[in-house]
């Protein structure tokens, strides 16, 4: 059989060489897929009602005028975006690196904001250079911002190197996840790859992905499983097996329970005629 696993780990995020932001606007924006990046990301709603955002084992519902933050390998994810119109910045690790460790609040209601956004969608009818001045003027007003007015205790109070070296830990502890995410996986494993004990790995996991390992290790078979069933016409069985499931009664009560269907409903609906 034909293993098909797609990381989580957000590759797409690419950033122009000496470019500190990346920048999207969109009126019609596609569903996320569970994913996490070293980046921060920021999206504001310019119209929006009641968009479910999951991020840090949360469901939060976003409406016009709100924004939603994900930290750095914070694991995060939207459905269904129902036509939103947004704006979405993800910031380089180089810009935020002094301030690594300070967690900012994933959902913000503040009025300020909005003017940071606003110069980035009238940089949209700006000649391209010009509108790359403008997406960085804005970006990095933004974040100041955002340190300034909601982390300026954990700003006095950080321990920037400790935070990196967990951070690091976490990403290597991530990546061992992708890569044999089809194995019989256990916590002790995945702790010692990274050469952390096993309480000490599983306490810094959810402390920086906001979910535990488990969590993790499901959220991929899931997506995997979903993307399989869209794409392949394999057996829901094989599909279960790839996927790192040995039992298949188990694998359809998860599925499921996560999705709301069972996998050969999932199949029916998504499966391009």
């Amino acid at each position: 059989m034909d293993n098909k696993v797609t990381p989580v780990y957000e590759h797409n995020v690419i950033l122009k060489e000496g470019f500190p932001c990346f920048v999207h606007y969109s009126e019609n924006p596609q569903g996320m897929s569970p994913h996490y990046h070293p980046q921060i990301e920021i999206m504001y709603f310019y119209e929006a009602e009641n968009v479910e955002f999951y991020c840090m084992n949360k469901t939060f519902h976003m409406n016009a005028g709100d924004m939603v933050l994900s930290n750095p390998f914070q694991i995060h994810a939207c459905a269904d975006f129902k036509n939103a119109h947004i704006c979405c910045i993800i910031i380089s690790s180089a810009v935020t690196q002094e301030f690594s460790g300070i967690l900012l609040p994933n959902v913000i209601r503040d009025t300020e904001v909005r003017k940071y956004f606003d110069e980035i969608k009238r940089a949209h009818s700006e000649t391209k250079k010009i509108s790359d001045l403008y997406a960085v003027g804005a970006a990095y007003g933004l974040i100041g911002y955002l340190y300034k007015t909601y982390a300026p205790k954990q700003i006095e109070q950080r321990e920037t190197k400790k935070y990196a070296a967990s951070a690091e830990a976490i990403q290597k502890a991530l990546q061992y996840i992708d890569e044999h995410v089809t194995e019989n996986l256990t916590l002790g494993e995945i702790a010692s790859a990274v050469y952390l004990s096993e309480s000490r790995f599983g306490h810094l996991f959810k402390s920086i992905t906001g979910i535990t390992p488990v969590d993790y290790i499901e959220i991929v078979r899931l997506s995997n499983a979903q993307k399989m069933l869209k794409e392949t016409k394999q057996p829901i069985t094989e599909i279960a097996i790839d996927c790192g499931y040995d039992n298949i009664s188990y694998f359809i009560h998860r599925f499921k329970l996560k999705t709301g269907t069972t996998p050969g409903k999932y199949r029916s609906i998504h499966t391009i005629k």
